[in-house]
């Protein structure tokens, strides 16, 4: 039986499936290939696993498994305090790449999901202290700590990011700007557009177009200039991915769900590109199908 097939919660038995395998991956402690995906379906499926279960896992003698095992962790969907503030406490005290790699990307992920999860004290806490690191420039795992910036998509930390996006050179702008996908203001917003329409490098307005189709903040201008990128940039890469992200935000719904499918109506009868015009065709048949089936 497939692991996510033994895990989907809908079929009858299948709880007490996913703590049977939860619980057989705590007492293994291996991190090989397979451990690592049923570890991240299991953890995925929003089953509630006892704190201390969760936290054994990152327990482990292996510091490399240590390490595999703390990635694995951003699948889990409700982390509770005793689980964010251990992580925190492992990212603020690690010691190598991947260890602090690991812990500070979980980190920034817990402080996400507690804030949508309306827990704001928890996500503060997290958020405090991934600004400070990430302010560091002194602090030998200053980079880490910025892509904890970047999963916790919190308007407290846009700032520091958005920073890195205008002095960013040509060998680092591309992690700046993936960087600045969940952050949720208008001045995130405007960095990425400005990298997308005026950056020279085509691999800084590639990511940068990608980086805009995760948030819906400043929505009017992400439109606006993602379609300008889909249909006018020079490499056929980055008016591909602005067109990917054009769908993206066509997902989420809301208000701009029109706007946005409109763009794509127009990219997909008259793009002079037949990737671009497939991927817009395809949103737009799509959401037809959808419509008529609600």
């Amino acid at each position: 039986m497939e692991v996510a097939d033994a895990v989907d919660r809908r079929k009858p038995g299948s709880s007490e499936c996913v703590r049977r395998v939860f619980a057989a991956l705590v007492e293994s402690k291996e991190c090989h290939a397979v451990q690592r995906i049923a570890l991240g379906v299991t953890l995925a499926s929003g089953t509630d696993f006892p704190d201390s279960a969760v936290i054994g896992l990152l327990e482990g003698e292996s510091a490399t498994c240590r390490a595999l095992m703390m990635a694995e962790l951003q699948n889990l969907q409700s982390p509770r305090a005793e689980v964010v503030r251990y992580v925190l406490e492992r990212a603020k005290a690690c010691g190598d790449i991947d260890a602090c790699g690991a812990a500070w990307l979980t980190a920034g992920t817990f402080a996400r999901r507690a804030r949508d999860a309306g827990n704001a004290s928890l996500a503060a806490n997290v958020t405090h202290a991934i600004a400070k690191h990430a302010s560091d420039r002194a602090y030998p795992w200053r980079t880490q700590a910025l892509d904890a910036a970047g999963n916790a998509g919190s308007p407290d930390l846009s700032g520091i990011l958005e920073s890195e996006v205008r002095e960013a050179g040509d060998e680092n702008v591309v992690s700046a700007a993936e960087r600045l996908r969940f952050a949720p203001t208008e001045s995130a917003t405007a960095a990425l557009c400005d990298l997308l329409l005026h950056r020279s490098d085509v691999h800084a307005r590639s990511r940068a177009a990608w980086a805009l189709g995760w948030s819906s903040a400043g929505i009017s201008r992400r439109l606006e200039c993602l379609g300008a990128g889909a249909s006018a940039d020079e490499q056929l890469e980055v008016r591909i991915e602005a067109t990917r992200s054009l769908v993206r935000l066509a997902s989420l719904r809301g208000e701009h769900e029109e706007s946005t499918y409109a763009i794509l109506e127009v990219l997909g009868s008259r793009s002079l590109d037949l990737q671009v015009r497939a991927i817009a065709k395809r949103a737009v048949a799509e959401r037809g199908l959808t419509l008529v089936a609600e």
